[in-house]
């Protein structure tokens, strides 16, 4: 991953942090970590609202995030995902070589959904990524990025 392609890909719409209305992702990965802000690039609240990526050795991880206080509709939060793919795809084939290895991982952060059946639907949703459907984490408010990372990575 060429760390300075990603700084220097939509400058005025990254940030330092991953929270909306007191939702909140924890960054404390590497300091050469790229976070965009999904609003931003897609005005139209289309699109997840972190995009993180950063180069650990050998792999670019990419973690398209959206962050949910309570409720969630199933078929914008797929859309969204979907949006954030097709973001993350056009990026790295600006940044990347095809033969870097890439961890995908999306992640739907919350404050308490409380309805089973809504977190049976999330668990059921696939997020297509270079061919492969993969499943959305889903963790509490506050969780930790490094500790998302050593867990699945």
């Amino acid at each position: 991953m060429d760390y300075k392609c990603f700084k220097n890909q939509y400058p005025d719409d990254q940030k330092n942090c991953c929270t909306e209305q007191g939702t909140t992702l924890v960054i404390d990965v590497p300091e050469n970590s790229v976070i965009y802000d999904g609003d931003k690039i897609f005005p139209d609240n289309s699109s997840c609202d972190c995009i993180i990526f950063f180069d650990r050795s050998t792999k670019v991880h990419i973690f398209p995030v959206e962050l949910k206080s309570k409720s969630c509709d199933i078929s914008q939060l797929e859309k969204k995902f979907v949006n954030t793919t097709n973001f993350i795809s056009n990026l790295l084939n600006i940044c990347c070589s095809k033969n870097k290895k890439i961890f995908f991982l999306p992640i739907l952060i919350h404050k308490g959904i409380k309805s089973r059946f809504r977190i049976e639907q999330i668990y059921k949703l696939k997020i297509r990524y270079n061919g492969i459907g993969y499943n959305i984490l889903l963790r509490r408010s506050n969780a930790s990025l490094s500790e998302i990372v050593s867990e699945f990575s």
